[in-house]
């Protein structure tokens, strides 16, 4: 009978010891902590902040899935986003492709627009080293429902020069190019002001 009081007293003073409150557990106070540093900011220097924040969101340039070009003949390209939107999109895509707006009738929703064709290696490829051809173009918006509809269309011009050939030189029609290049800008490459 004594084992089994003594037994009984063991357990007891070992919940008792275990539920005392020790405070040097629970006092929080008295952590290290990291050092404070004192950061001052130089007029001259621009200095990078980090808050220490994730982006949860990569930051995505261009309309992605808002614009397309369709397969048609001409092709056309579909812009998600109201005409004055779209207009807008447009004024920026064709800044930043360093395609010249020689002029603009917002309210006809026409851009004229200079494109150079060829490049350094199209020209290599067809023995010809001169200069990039240039071509007047209209870009034109239209509305359809909730999409605006762009289309490019050369301008002829009446030209009274002939080659050496006694052919007159014409432009190549560059209009589905000119389309594309807008498109791959709108797409992937567009930056807000």
């Amino acid at each position: 009978m004594k084992a089994k009081h003594f037994f009984y007293a063991a357990i007891g003073l070992m919940l008792a010891a275990c539920s005392a409150d020790n405070s040097k557990y629970r006092d929080i106070r008295n952590l290290e902590r990291p050092p404070t540093l004192a950061i001052t900011k130089q007029a001259s220097e621009d200095r990078l902040i980090d808050d220490g924040a994730l982006d949860k969101k990569p930051r995505k340039q261009g309309l992605g899935g808002l614009v397309s070009l369709t397969e048609d003949s001409p092709p056309k390209l579909k812009i998600k986003q109201p005409v004055d939107q779209a207009w807008e999109s447009l004024r920026l895509a064709l800044k930043q492709s360093s395609i010249e707006v020689t002029d603009f009738e917002q309210d006809k929703g026409l851009y004229y627009v200079a494109y150079k064709t060829g490049g350094f290696f199209s020209k290599l490829a067809s023995g010809s080293l001169s200069v990039r051809s240039e071509a007047n173009y209209t870009l034109t918006l239209e509305e359809d429902g909730d999409e605006t509809i762009v289309t490019a269309k050369a301008i002829q011009h009446e030209s009274t020069a002939s080659s050496q050939d006694g052919y007159n030189e014409t432009q190549p029609d560059a209009s589905e190019e000119l389309l594309q290049s807008v498109y791959d800008t709108l797409h992937d490459d567009l930056k807000p002001e």
